[in-house]
């Protein structure tokens, strides 16, 4: 009798024990987010460590960074991810410190947004050595750092040159003068915007590019190379590359001034191309002041589809090799199809 009674506990209990069980993962299962809905996890979200290097800041003025940013730290703040997040000041040897520092407090996945793509391959190479899962943002590595890289998310920096450049020059007829005001060297989404119009411009004869300057992604920098562009080429501008929309409405502003001054026809159309649109440069296209073309690059969307990665290469999840972020085209004739960007 004892022993049937003993018996007859422990399957109670047993039962008891998994019903537990399977109420906990149902649980769990129903709390987490759809984009982690049906995988199966290496370990809780809240035990999950993502270091993140951050390529730079800039005191605060890069606004399309900073939002990107803020959207990663909502969102393990919202899941209850732990973040530690290192801002490499545009650094390159800082940055190189800063995956060794992120390694040394045992993070689940070394993230990097790198601010050279050739300078940050070392780094790379000693998180893979050591065991670390390594994930890429916004701008892709060196070819020789792509294998220590389990996955990259972010935007297809040559395409959405190109599909913007093309744009203008469709505007353009296929013939002019441009000019390109670029970004920084070495940091892969200026190389690679750069080089797209490069290739575009070897594929249109009709076209000849007057000189390339180098920026950074400043609108004040980018006014004051456009003055100097006036001063030197005058009315033989037909068009203007620019970064970004804060490169192009630099641009803008310098090309207004000088129309004003005399020093431009005022009747001389110049187009505008440029890989990313921001709030000011989609003003411009709303006003009808912005002939050309660019494409949509929301930071939110980004920062988001970046944490989503992250955490599921920390889970060990597995990804393609590449995620791309959408970046559909804008320009004068669609512009009310989409939202004023936030940055």
């Amino acid at each position: 009798m004892r022993y049937e009674l003993l018996s007859k506990i422990s399957k109670i209990l047993g039962a008891m024990l998994a019903a537990a069980v399977l109420t906990a993962s149902v649980a769990q299962a129903e709390d987490l987010p759809d984009w982690l809905q049906g995988q199966k996890l290496a370990k809780p979200l809240n035990e999950v460590h993502v270091g993140f290097s951050i390529r730079g800041l800039l005191g605060g003025g890069d606004l399309y960074t900073a939002q990107y940013v803020n959207k990663v730290k909502e969102l393990a703040q919202k899941y209850g991810v732990k973040l530690t997040s290192i801002d490499a000041q545009d650094d390159p040897a800082k940055q190189n410190q800063d995956v060794a520092n992120l390694m040394a407090q045992g993070v689940d996945v070394v993230c990097v947004w790198a601010t050279n793509a050739k300078a940050i391959v070392p780094a790379l190479k000693k998180a893979h050595d050591a065991g670390f899962k390594v994930v890429t943002f916004n701008a892709v590595v060196d070819e020789a750092g792509q294998k220590y890289v389990d996955a990259y998310v972010g935007p297809n920096d040559y395409n959405q040159s190109k599909l913007a450049t093309q744009q203008m020059f469709d505007a353009m007829g296929g013939k002019g003068n441009i000019v390109m005001i670029r970004a920084q060297l070495g940091f892969s989404p200026s190389d690679l915007r750069a080089q797209a119009v490069f290739d575009l411009v070897k594929a249109n004869p009709g076209i000849t590019l007057l000189d390339t300057q180098e920026g950074r992604w400043s609108q004040v920098i980018a006014q004051q190379i456009m003055e100097n562009f006036i001063t030197r080429f005058g009315n033989k501008i037909d068009g203007v590359v620019g970064a970004d929309g804060y490169t192009s409405t630099g641009s803008y502003l310098a090309i207004e001034a000088a129309r004003k001054s005399g020093k431009l026809d005022p009747n001389h159309v110049i187009y505008f191309a440029d890989p990313n649109v921001v709030s000011t440069s989609y003003d411009l296209m709303k006003e009808g002041k912005f002939p050309g073309g660019s494409t949509i690059q929301d930071p939110a969307r980004e920062g988001e589809l970046a944490f989503q990665t992250a955490v599921k290469v920390a889970e060990g999840i597995q990804l393609p090799k590449e995620t791309f972020l959408p970046t559909p085209i804008i320009n004068q004739s669609n512009v009310n199809q989409y939202p004023r960007p936030t940055n």
